[in-house]
């Protein structure tokens, strides 16, 4: 809220949290630029995730800057035979890794 007079004075308040930049000027009417910036700290986490079986993943990337994108791999899925002469399948489970 603010007010700018004729003598070419520009007064009043923002209330942000961010910083604000530019020019207004009232020569010959009133024109001019204001840009807003904001700050945000950069994301720390994986880039690269695995979904879990029954466990939510949050990856904290609100209010941050991401320098790649995030990629979400496949759910592993593994065949192997069993003993009845079957096949068991796993979902969800990372065999090859133990995990």
């Amino acid at each position: 809220m603010g007010s700018i007079n004729a003598l070419e004075t520009l007064s009043g308040s923002i209330a942000a949290d961010v910083s604000l930049s530019g020019i207004l000027s009232c020569v010959g009417g009133l024109s001019g630029k204001v840009s807003v910036t904001k700050e945000y700290d950069i994301y720390g986490g994986e880039y690269k995730i695995v979904p879990k079986t029954f466990e939510e993943q949050v990856l904290p990337t609100s209010n941050r800057v991401l320098k790649e994108d995030v990629v979400v791999k496949e759910v592993p899925f593994y065949e192997t035979s069993n003993d009845s002469g079957g096949i068991t399948a796993y979902i969800g489970k990372d065999v090859e890794n133990g995990l």
